[in-house]
C-alpha cells in the first residue's frame, strides 16, 4: 500500500497492485498491468516509470484517468509501448519485446490542482526478456521404409 498526504492535512492510502514479474522472449507482446486505480482522485494522470538495474526512474508513459490522453515524456524507448486504461485497470502493453526493454516498471498516481498535490506508487512489475525469439521447429516428414 501507498501513502501519501493531501491537502497537508489528511493522510489516504492508495493501493495500487501490479504484478510481481513479467517473462517474455524477444518479439512477443507484453503487457504490464496495473490495478487500482480507481482509489485515486479523479482527473488524476497514471504514469509509468521504467527502471534498470543501475539506472534511476525515468517517466516512460502517462494517461489520464478521465479523458484517455496519452502524455510523452521523451523516453527514448517510448515509441515501443502504448498505455490504455480498461475499467480499474491501466495497462502498458509493449508491442514486441526486446533484450533492452528488461527493466522494472512502476504505475503511480498523480493528482495536482490548487487544492490537492500527491502521488502514489505501485510495488513494480520485473518485465524479463529472454534472448532471441522463438524459431518454429521444422517437420520433415519421410515414406515408411519398405522391408
Amino acid at each position: 500500500a501507498a501513502l501519501f498526504l493531501c491537502s497537508g492535512l489528511v493522510v489516504v492510502e492508495t493501493l495500487l497492485t501490479q504484478e510481481i514479474s513479467v517473462t517474455r522472449r524477444a518479439g512477443q507482446r507484453a503487457s504490464i498491468s496495473c490495478g487500482g486505480i480507481d482509489s485515486c482522485y479523479s482527473n488524476t494522470l497514471v504514469i509509468w516509470y521504467q527502471k534498470r538495474n543501475t539506472g534511476t526512474f525515468e517517466r516512460l508513459l502517462g494517461i489520464g484517468t478521465s479523458d484517455r490522453r496519452t502524455f510523452s515524456f521523451s523516453h527514448r524507448q517510448e515509441n515501443d509501448f502504448s498505455v490504455e486504461i480498461q475499467q480499474n485497470t491501466c495497462n502498458l502493453i509493449l508491442r514486441s519485446s526486446d533484450v533492452s526493454h528488461t527493466a522494472s516498471y512502476y504505475c503511480s498516481c498523480y493528482t495536482y490542482s490548487s487544492t490537492i498535490l500527491s502521488s502514489a506508487f505501485g510495488p513494480g512489475t520485473r518485465l524479463t526478456v529472454s534472448g532471441a525469439a522463438l524459431v518454429p521447429p521444422v517437420v520433415h516428414v519421410y515414406p515408411a521404409a519398405s522391408l
